[in-house]
Formats: structure tokens, sequence, C-alpha cells
């Protein structure tokens, strides 16, 4: 939801749906950490579309600051607690909570059922639908998973395919950095749906 109301702020360039695209954003990745990396670009993408655009500064700074307020307390939460900000996610922090961490990132290495490799990453979209169960997973998962190699295709000439296209890579390129587990893949489902269909809506036209 955050990602359509960034998209209709591109369409309509009302600051309002700007601010909700950001706040939804943050409130995802408060709420669950796999969703940070939408978070930390969407951050970044404000700033540089608010400057690339000639928005004033005070207001893009404002949607940003929304998104750190909304998106930050429980990340220092967690660092308050740990020493680490990102834990357990990423090794760091204070005794005995960096053991625990150091030991959840071993573990998963030792169990990854995919390699970390290019070519593996390439084959992620035919994996989760063929070979679930080399990614841990808990139910099936999106039959169009595939259909994420054919939008780059289309994205080279359709704006807006391109950019769900873009988002979509993007959530599978830092999720298969991390633990390549299915479940934590789930948040990017409706973004595949949607550059599927922008895809499918052009080659139609």
């Amino acid at each position: 939801l955050g990602l359509a109301a960034f998209a209709r702020w591109e369409e309509r360039g009302d600051g309002g749906w700007l601010s909700l695209g950001m706040a939804l954003l943050a409130m995802a990745a408060g709420t669950k950490m796999n969703v940070l990396p939408w978070w930390a670009l969407g951050l970044l993408w404000v700033a540089w579309t608010g400057i690339r655009r000639g928005m004033a500064p005070r207001h893009w700074a404002q949607v940003v600051a929304l998104g750190i307020g909304l998106g930050a307390p429980w990340y220092a939460w967690i660092a308050y607690h740990t020493g680490n900000p990102l834990w357990p996610a990423w090794p760091g922090g204070r005794e005995p909570w960096r053991a625990a961490a150091l030991w959840f990132q071993t573990y998963w290495r030792q169990i990854a059922g995919v390699p970390g490799d290019f070519g593996s990453f390439l084959q992620i979209p035919w994996i989760a639908v063929s070979q679930p169960a080399r990614l841990y997973a808990e139910a099936p998962f999106s039959p169009l998973t595939p259909l994420l190699w054919v939008t780059p295709i289309v994205a080279i000439a359709d704006r807006s395919t391109r950019r769900w296209t873009l988002w979509a890579w993007y959530f599978v390129g830092t999720w298969f950095l991390s633990h390549r587990q299915l479940r934590h893949l789930v948040p990017v489902i409706p973004v595949l749906h949607r550059a599927v269909g922008e895809a499918l809506g052009w080659s139609a036209d």
C-alpha cells in the first residue's frame, strides 16, 4: 500500500499521497524487519525525487522525518536492549545478544537450501514455485512468480511496469542476501502481482 501511494503521488502530484506512502512503509518496517530495505530505499527515494522535482526542501524533509519517526522507535528499542538495532538479523551487539546473533547467522548459513551465488539468485522465481521446500516454505507461493523474468523486458518500454519491477527485484535481492526463507519473501507478492498486471496491461494495449 505504501508503494501504491508513492505511485499515486507520481501520477497526481498530491503531497498527501507521498506522506501516506512513507508512513505506511515506516509502519511496516517497524512491524517486520524484512520490510526494512523498502523503508530505507523509500527514504532515499523521497529525498531524491523531491530534489529532482524541485519540491520545497522543507516539504520532502518533513516526509523523510515522518518516515524516520514512525520506523525508528522499534529499532531504537532493540538497540537499547541488545546494542544492535538489527539484532538478530545482523551480527553485533552486547553479550549475550552478540553470541545469539552469531549463532543465528551461522545456523542459517549452514542450512541454506539455495547457494548465495548470482546464478541461484536468477533462479529464485522458479525455485519459489517448483521447489519451495528448498526455501523452507510453509505454504505454496504465488504461481505468477516466474513472470518476474518477463516484467523487466516490458519495463524497458513501460514506466509503470518499470517502477513495480524495480521495487520487486530490489526486495528479492535484499531477501536473497539474508536468510533465503520463503516466508520472509511474502511482502513482495502484491508488488509482483502489480508488476505482472502492469506488464500484461501494456502488452494488451
